[in-house]
């Protein structure tokens, strides 16, 4: 299942900056058997609920739960996904479901940009007995509007 959570709002000095976040919390469970629809279907509604989100946002935020638990390696699967997401549109990634973190990275955009992509934050709280299930990260964000209307993303630590 695919949700979109509607809209956040910050607001800077130069005006408001509206943050979309989308949720795809199941995604690659099972894979597309779990889902039980195509991979076109999957990546067709992907795309169309970030290029709609786009659309009324300064930003995209795209939360994927990847389920590839305990591998702090990121599958080439999850970097050619994340690669499709910042192609639809997506700034910002943030993956779960690993249960351990992974690393950040930033992807290149088809203007020139980067999106910032955090495969996993690792278990926030965790009863787990594994010293990786143990370890867990908080994301701090920078969004800022530029010169051109646009927003930077930075502060990511």
């Amino acid at each position: 299942m695919i949700y979109s959570s509607g809209f956040f709002f910050d607001f800077e000095e130069d005006g408001w900056i509206v943050v979309s976040l989308l949720q795809a919390p199941e995604l690659f469970k099972e894979g597309v058997k779990y889902l039980q629809v195509s991979t076109d279907e999957v990546y067709g509604t992907i795309k169309t609920l970030i290029e709609s989100a786009k659309e009324v946002s300064d930003v995209v935020i795209v939360s994927m739960h990847w389920r590839q638990e305990n591998v702090t390696v990121v599958p080439a699967g999850q970097v050619d996904f994340a690669k499709y997401l910042v192609e639809c549109g997506a700034d910002v990634i943030i993956g779960s479901g690993a249960q351990v973190l992974q690393p950040i990275d930033w992807l290149d955009k088809t203007d020139g940009s980067k999106a910032l992509c955090i495969y996993s934050l690792g278990n926030f709280v965790s009863g787990g007995t594994k010293a990786n299930n143990l370890l867990s990260a908080i994301a701090d964000i920078t969004f800022e509007k530029n010169a051109t209307g646009g927003v930077d993303i930075s502060g990511v630590g």
